[in-house]
């Protein structure tokens, strides 16, 4: 398959599965994320080595990390103090109106 010249086409769908199979599963391999997809282990080599699946895959892990990352830093943060808010005043219902 040719790729187009300016456009960054969409990812693979077994190549989203797989990034969910990476994402969701410690020790996670090649041949674990393939027959989870149902394909064969050069197939999805093959769709790994084609750079807009690539990039995809790393974005999704990426983006798991730091989530993974940011849970942790809030878990270790102290709780909050209690903050009151002072709730909007209300307009009376005949400012709203036009004359």
């Amino acid at each position: 398959m040719t790729l187009a010249k300016h456009k960054v086409p969409e990812p693979h769908i077994k190549v989203k599965d797989a990034a969910a199979y990476f994402v969701n599963t410690p020790g996670a391999s090649l041949a674990g994320a393939a027959k989870y997809c149902g394909v064969s282990v050069p197939r999805m080599r093959e769709l790994l080595q084609m750079p807009h699946n690539l990039n995809y895959v790393r974005q999704v892990k990426t983006l798991a990390i730091e989530v993974a990352a940011d849970d942790e830093a809030l878990d270790a943060l102290p709780e909050p103090a209690r903050v009151t808010v002072k709730s909007a005043r209300r307009k009376s219902p005949g400012a709203t109106k036009a004359r």
